[in-house]
């Protein structure tokens, strides 16, 4: 309620806003959680499409690093939402959107918000059923694997790999794939449990 009446005094007064712009995004980010969690759905994604909208509403009052931070924050919460809820093809609905600003600010985020980014496109596919496109960022996240950044991303991407070609009946990749599951998942030093299932199935 205190974010509530925040957010609200601000929008009241809304030519504070720009002298107040991180402020009133770390409100709404606050409140879009919180909606989440009370699985206040369209709250929550009225909030986030708000927060969406502040860099071209308010262009002078916005910096490149916030633009970054919202297209990051808003769209990984949203894809988030959609995976969670098994809405895939609302999801995909949105996927030029997704696409074009990866290509627009992938530079200037971090490898680990890279990884998330990727990770969550290539669950959204994968639940929608496109597996060759989850395929696609399958590949982005491993050109990241030679770096210490989230190799529980590539863990996870690493199995998922082996059921998309599998799905797509590409038998003569499967042997490969499957050696290269293997040998990734098992030198790995602390394993998640569906890890250790996955190992003992390629057993």
């Amino acid at each position: 309620e205190h974010t509530k009446s925040a957010i609200k005094i601000l929008e009241n007064e809304n030519h504070l806003i720009p002298d107040n712009i991180n402020r009133y995004l770390g409100s709404l980010y606050s409140f879009s959680g919180a909606a989440l969690g009370m699985q206040k759905d369209l709250e929550f994604l009225s909030t986030v499409r708000k927060i969406r909208s502040i860099p071209s509403i308010y262009p002078r009052a916005v910096n490149q690093s916030i633009r970054v931070n919202v297209f990051q924050r808003s769209y990984q919460a949203e894809v988030d939402y959609y995976i969670k809820r098994a809405r895939f093809s609302d999801g995909i609905s949105i996927r030029r959107e997704l696409d074009e600003g990866y290509k627009v600010y992938e530079d200037q985020l971090s490898v680990s918000n890279r990884l998330v980014f990727c990770l969550n496109m290539l669950m959204l596919n994968f639940g929608y059923g496109d597996y060759n496109t989850s395929i696609n960022w399958i590949n982005e996240i491993f050109r990241y694997s030679k770096t210490d950044t989230r190799q529980d991303i590539q863990a996870i991407a690493r199995m998922f790999n082996l059921v998309c070609h599998f799905e797509l009946g590409n038998n003569l990749l499967l042997p490969y794939v499957v050696k290269s599951t293997y040998r990734f998942i098992s030198k790995r030093h602390r394993l998640f449990k569906v890890e250790k299932i996955f190992l003992k199935y390629l057993r």
